[in-house]
């Protein structure tokens, strides 16, 4: 799969680092390797690529206990490789809070 020019400088694991893609409601975990990430993405191998993901956004759960995690978004899938970028959270207002 050919990933083109990067807006951000990535930074490789050697043998990837052990992750887990996570579903927003926490109701699906599937086990992934992270082969790069940048301050926008990743790239990630799904362990089982049989396991469906039914939501296209989730969470990265990047610490075996979930504390370090990022929103991610998938823009490509290519058998069990995916890209992902980050989604960052709407910022936080006062107004929201009260609601």
């Amino acid at each position: 799969m050919a990933y083109g020019d990067r807006k951000s400088t990535r930074v490789t694991f050697e043998g990837g680092l052990k992750s887990f893609i996570v579903g927003i409601d926490g109701s699906w975990r599937v086990a992934c390797t992270m082969s790069d990430i940048s301050q926008t993405g990743a790239r990630l191998t799904i362990t089982d690529p049989t396991v469906p993901m039914p939501h296209k956004e989730f969470f990265l759960a990047i610490s075996t206990s979930g504390a370090v995690h990022r929103r991610c978004e998938v823009i490509r899938r290519d058998g069990d490789q995916l890209g992902v970028r980050f989604v960052e959270a709407p910022p936080f207002s006062k107004n929201a809070a009260r609601r």
